[in-house]
């Protein structure tokens, strides 16, 4: 649960920051800018043709990024289904009471969802965890002069004990080095700390399959390799506070 909370609120963050960045362009100011926010060259396309497109460019962002709809959808995406459905929450508890957009251009999104717990007596039929993301609509940085910029800043992922920075989280280096071994030998099997494996609580239900996944450190055996307690622990941080410190993955980083 502490975990499925941990990356709740990195999903909830992700997708309210995405909702600002977005957002902002809904301003009349940053809306007479062109789509990559540069300036329009010369006179720019017809007033008739920039305005109509200014009203659906406008539509579309109000119509998707500016409901529940487009953050539930989308922190489902970032969690992806094979985790919620192996976590404790309980499929389609997500809620966002209380949850408004673009009064004096703040988005507060307040999240709750409910999860399951195996220890009955505490709470029978589980509780609630909350979660809330309250941000301004971006609006660019201010340089020397008077330009300003509407470049987002890149996000890199970092572990505790490494000295390089990923710039995705599907990059094979934030999973645990892992190897398949026979299910009828994995009691003999131990780890590098001589510890015997034992199975994992959240994939290793029901009948047994023939090869079974163990960690060099760890003392879980899995039924499946894409379990996500294989998953390394990570933070997401601006690029511009490691890369002083911080190499490049050499696979994702590229």
């Amino acid at each position: 649960m502490i975990r499925l909370q941990s990356n709740m609120m990195y999903a909830l963050h992700d997708v309210g920051n995405e909702v600002c960045l977005y957002g902002s362009l809904l301003t009349d100011e940053i809306k007479d800018m062109g789509p990559a926010g540069h300036e329009k060259d010369g006179q720019g396309p017809r007033k008739e043709e920039a305005d109509n497109t200014d009203d659906h460019f406008t539509d579309l962002i109000t119509g998707s990024l500016f409901s529940l709809t487009y953050v539930k959808t989308r922190i489902e995406e970032e969690l992806g289904d094979k985790y919620l459905s192996g976590s404790p929450m309980k499929p389609g508890s997500m809620r966002f009471v209380g949850s408004a957009f673009g009064e004096n251009d703040i988005i507060d999104v307040r999240l709750s969802y409910e999860v399951e717990t195996p220890i009955r007596w505490i709470s029978p039929s589980g509780f609630s965890l909350p979660g809330r993301f309250y941000g301004h609509l971006w609006n660019g940085y201010e340089l020397d002069g008077q330009e300003q910029s509407l470049i987002q800043e890149q996000i890199v992922y970092i572990t505790d004990d490494s000295e390089v920075y990923h710039v995705t989280t599907s990059c094979t280096h934030l999973r645990l080095t892992i190897r398949p071994v026979s299910y009828a030998e994995v009691s003999s099997e131990r780890n590098l700390g001589g510890n015997k494996y034992h199975p994992c609580e959240v994939c290793a239900r029901g009948e047994a399959p023939d090869t079974v996944f163990v960690g060099a450190w760890g003392d879980r055996y899995h039924y499946s390799d894409d379990c996500y307690t294989l998953t390394r622990s990570y933070t997401a941080v601006p690029l511009s506070e490691v890369e002083d410190s911080h190499k490049p993955c050499s696979r994702c980083g590229k």
